[in-house]
């Protein structure tokens, strides 16, 4: 019950986040509860910590998250488009074993910040901090839908935060390769180095595509 209670409010706040930020909102508050709650949920899922989460906790946890839901909620412009459903990157036991790989394959240390692509790939760099890089920074970058009259060709990055820096770019999904290439050819003259990691992709069948898009 506890289980299923965590990952309920963890699913919830990571689809407010989004939208939050879609907004333009302030997003501290919430950040740091959106974290808290992808955090609490996977250690839970591992056992970790060794100790129980009390019932206290979890009371305490999910009447922060509430108020959080309520108030972004009584403040929700009805003529807004609705909150999207998130699904994509949203299987524990497949985002555990991407975090595994890339404990794995990637540097023990010496990364500075991890970038996330939005829409799907808010909660991927929160656990590779969590999990991996304790210290390392978290940007989450948007490239526009494939849906946009005018689709983006380019992404403008803030340069003084990637300067010189250990950057992975980490994805839920690669289905044209399209967004990923955007962020990777924004951040690729900037960077020290550059890595790619993602948790799906669409086949050998859209290669072609892949590499013509």
């Amino acid at each position: 019950m506890i289980g299923s209670l965590l990952d309920h409010i963890r699913y919830k706040l990571i689809l407010l986040y989004e939208d939050v930020l879609e907004h333009n909102l302030s997003t501290y508050d919430l950040e740091v509860t959106v974290e808290q709650a992808i955090c609490v949920y996977y250690d839970y899922l591992l056992g970790r910590p060794q100790t129980t989460i009390g019932y206290q906790q979890v009371v305490q946890f999910a009447t922060r998250a509430r108020e959080l839901l309520t108030e972004y909620l009584n403040n929700f412009d009805p003529g807004l488009k609705g909150i999207r459903r998130y699904k994509e990157g949203d299987v524990p036991h497949e985002n555990m074993l991407f975090i595994d790989k890339l404990r794995q394959s990637m540097p023990d240390d010496d990364i500075d910040v991890l970038v996330g692509i939005r829409f799907g790939g808010i909660e991927l760099p929160y656990l590779v901090r969590h999990y991996i890089y304790p210290k390392a920074r978290i940007v989450l970058e948007k490239v526009s839908q494939y849906s946009s009259a005018t689709p983006t060709t380019e992404l403008v990055i803030d340069k003084n935060i990637y300067a010189g820096k250990n950057v992975p770019i980490l994805d839920d999904s690669i289905t044209t390769g399209r967004s990923c290439k955007i962020v990777i050819d924004a951040l690729t003259n900037t960077c020290k180095n550059v890595f790619f990691g993602c948790l799906y992709f669409s086949g050998p069948k859209r290669i072609p595509q892949m590499q013509n898009g």
